[in-house]
């Protein structure tokens, strides 16, 4: 063909050296079988073809799989589905970047450290095959996956040890998990953690709070949180006077579809206590950097209990934070925003529906929006349901900046709650929910809130996910109306 000998041999040696770095990853058998056949080709294209067609179809980074099991494992083995490790702790300190492990049902009486880190589409991933309960992790690297644990730390401490996952790194995935009686709460993000998602976990009888989230830019979505205690009797532990849902400091984080309810005043381990009952709580100190740049959107938290003016469920209880978003949430909660604290500014309240009781008593201040020391906000769109005192409430300090119209507020027992009606407030007007008994607040046809919402552009769907607008403008609401047809 007329090649030039020498060239054509630097060209092979190049692309096998090019190969054998890039297929160093796809196994021996397959790795042999390839150089094999490139020591018989006689033609430098079929080798050249073969080599490429090769990397189409091998799986590039393919990691290890290893096996534990608590029952029949031993430490010393080589970690194979055969012949698996005893603990948690021993996957950990061996594996690397996109491997994974698969840790059997039972019961690992072990706190699990991790200082491996995984790389971008290569995490280190620890996956429960059934209920593998642990005592957690302390996850101090980045790229690490962790799905289908029970995780139920067992120290009454500030410190890694009283919540079942602390998190110290960065683009971590936690999901699928359930944490059960944690002494501090379920999961803290500290300071120097970013950019992690933690979605689809439960988060049941944990104390204090489910979760606490610092540092930058987390997505924490889809989570379930229930029945937080003020205090954990296995460790005689009251670590503060709160019994949260979730509470956040730092900046750039997503809270997104979660579902906050049934923490109450009755459980055995709050009996004696007077926790503040917070579905969202933010504040600022040393160790809580001020939340801002943060965004709230499609949660649905049910809160209607109350023990005194103090102790009370409150959906959203403010302090020292701005530029907060709360768009598309649905609340049924004695309170349901509070900056009173300390000085907030800048937030966007709209497209929410909130709802009370009318039989909640007054002298505890039921209500919905109660903005003090609040300049620059924007409270538009929102349903305000069912205030047995006061539907919006706003300071002289909050009056600076603020834009405020477009909300619905309606009683349906008739009578009117306090509060200064704002241009283009729909006062006294029933919003057509479906069925407000068993909480669906979907917006019947005729509803006055159809089509009279202000058009917010970065608002583009729904609670539910729908788009909006639907109709000729934005509907108020946390829903937007949709006409059903049947097929």
């Amino acid at each position: 063909m007329g090649y030039d000998l020498q060239i054509v041999s630097l060209a092979m040696r190049f692309c096998l050296g090019y190969a054998h770095f890039m297929i160093s990853m796809f196994g021996a058998r397959k790795r042999a079988e390839f150089f094999h056949a490139a020591q018989e080709t006689q033609s430098f294209v079929p080798y050249l073809l073969g080599f490429i067609l090769l990397l189409i179809s091998a799986p590039i980074c393919a990691g290890a799989v290893y096996y534990v099991n608590g029952v029949n494992g031993n430490d010393t083995n080589p970690g194979t589905q055969s012949a698996p490790w005893k603990t948690i702790q021993k996957a950990a300190n061996i594996m690397i970047a996109g491997d994974e492990v698969s840790v059997a049902a039972g019961r690992y009486p072990e706190r699990v450290t991790l200082t491996r880190s995984g790389a971008p589409g290569s995490p280190i991933s620890f996956i429960g095959a059934g209920i593998a309960e642990c005592q957690g992790f302390t996850v101090k690297s980045n790229y690490v996956f962790i799905d289908g644990f029970k995780l139920t730390a067992v120290q009454g401490t500030w410190s890694e040890g009283g919540y079942g996952i602390w998190l110290e790194g960065a683009n971590c995935v936690f999901e699928n998990n359930h944490f059960y009686y944690c002494p501090t709460g379920g999961i803290i993000t500290w300071l120097t953690s970013s950019s992690s998602v933690i979605r689809n976990n439960r988060f049941e009888r944990n104390c204090l709070t489910g979760l606490d989230i610092r540092g930058t830019n987390h997505i924490i979505e889809n989570n379930e949180i229930w029945g937080t205690i003020a205090h954990h009797s296995l460790t005689n532990w009251t670590p503060a006077e709160d019994a949260n849902g979730i509470s956040f400091f730092g900046t750039g984080h997503v809270f997104r579809g979660n579902h906050i309810h049934d923490i109450s005043f009755d459980d055995p381990e709050t009996v004696g206590y007077s926790p503040h009952i917070d579905g969202f709580q933010t504040w600022a100190d040393a160790n809580h950097p001020a939340a801002s740049s943060i965004l709230i959107e499609k949660n649905r938290i049910v809160l209607p209990v109350y023990k005194d003016a103090n102790a009370k469920g409150v959906a959203f209880m403010f302090d020292s934070c701005s530029t907060i978003t709360i768009r598309n949430n649905v609340t049924f909660v004695f309170t349901v925003m509070n900056t009173a604290v300390g000085s907030c500014n800048r937030l966007k309240i709209e497209n929410n529906t909130f709802v009370g009781r009318l039989d909640f008593p007054k002298t505890y201040w039921p209500g919905a929006i109660d903005l003090q020391n609040c300049p620059y906000s924007i409270v538009r769109n929102n349903i305000i349901y069912n205030q047995a005192y006061y539907a919006v409430y706003i300071d002289g300090t909050s009056s600076t900046g603020l834009q405020i119209s477009n909300n619905c507020i309606y009683n349906e027992n008739g009578t009117t709650p306090k509060g200064t009606h704002y241009s283009k407030d729909l006062w006294g007007k029933d919003p057509s929910f479906v069925n407000p008994a068993a909480g669906d607040y979907h917006l019947k046809s005729g509803s006055p809130c159809i089509d009279a919402g202000m058009t917010v552009p970065e608002i583009v769907d729904d609670f539910a996910g729908d788009s909006r607008p639907s109709g000729g403008a934005y509907d108020i609401g946390a829903y937007e109306f949709r006409i059903t047809v049947l097929p």
